[in-house]
């Protein structure tokens, strides 16, 4: 997103990364397209758009301004929401020891977090609203999924999803001059292609995979990986030479350690 964001505006990468993942998904989707109802179709257009068009535009548009890791830090709101909402308005059962896992959780990604060099007084309120906002759509796309959609292929899901989803970025692109600007340099060129990276494997892939947990993990669980999204970072920063502190492996300690509680069945 960030090198996107260097050749292109926040609404085009949001754009493009829907188009593209959608555009290679299109073998799984016009081949069932047809063997689905109305009804059924509707509802994995609400998960497309719901679940990956409005965030990807959110996060997009949010990434200009918000630090990735408090970007980071308030994507780990996503299993919270994912209980309340799942709870409140599709009846999942949610046992005491999952509802303490996702607090637990949630203070570890905090803690992880706090640990880097964040400086909150200069984080927009509002670029940050847009991330949580984010996080409420992906946790009514999880239940979704979860609650009407079980059924169906994960790959199918994600396919057609998509697919439904793509109209509205697919003219957005058209009309704002973006393949234009696209090959007008060479830089714009690469960061094409590391957006091109994103949807492929961060959108396409990813949701495909995330989709699947969904069907075999339930609801809570699945979205407990977005726990996970800080400790790989701090991997990859460690990989890149960056100092790991006690106080972050202690983190990394408390979220496993949730996440073990969430995936618990008993109460």
């Amino acid at each position: 997103m960030k090198r996107g964001l260097e050749s292109f505006t926040s609404l085009e990468v949001g754009s493009y990364r829907i188009v593209m993942a959608g555009f290679v998904l299109i073998p799984f989707s016009l081949t069932f397209l047809r063997k689905y109802n109305k009804t059924t179709l509707l509802k994995m257009a609400g998960v497309g758009i719901i679940g990956n068009m409005i965030p990807a535009y959110l996060f997009t548009i949010a990434q200009t301004t918000v630090p990735s890791a408090v970007a980071g830090m308030l994507n780990s709101m996503v299993p919270l929401f994912t209980v309340v909402i799942g709870a409140s308005f599709f009846k999942i059962h949610v046992f005491k020891k999952q509802w303490l896992g996702v607090g637990t959780g949630l203070l570890g990604a905090i803690i992880l977090i706090l640990s880097g060099p964040l400086k909150f007084d200069e984080t927009p309120i509002f670029a940050s609203s847009l991330v949580i906002l984010a996080t409420i759509c992906y946790a009514v796309s999880v239940n979704l999924i979860h609650a009407y959609l079980g059924k169906v292929s994960s790959l199918r899901v994600a396919a057609i999803a998509l697919l439904l989803a793509a109209p509205i970025p697919f003219f957005h692109l058209l009309f704002s001059g973006f393949w234009i600007k696209a090959f007008e340099s060479d830089e714009n060129v690469l960061n094409l292609g590391y957006i091109s990276i994103l949807a492929i494997l961060g959108t396409a892939l990813a949701v495909a995979i995330f989709n699947q947990l969904i069907k075999h993990s339930g609801a809570v669980f699945a979205s407990s990986v977005t726990y996970l999204i800080p400790i790989v970072a701090l991997c990859w920063g460690f990989i890149d030479g960056e100092i790991v502190t006690l106080a972050q492996v202690g983190a990394v300690a408390v979220i496993l350690l949730a996440i073990r509680m969430i995936n618990s069945n008993g109460n």
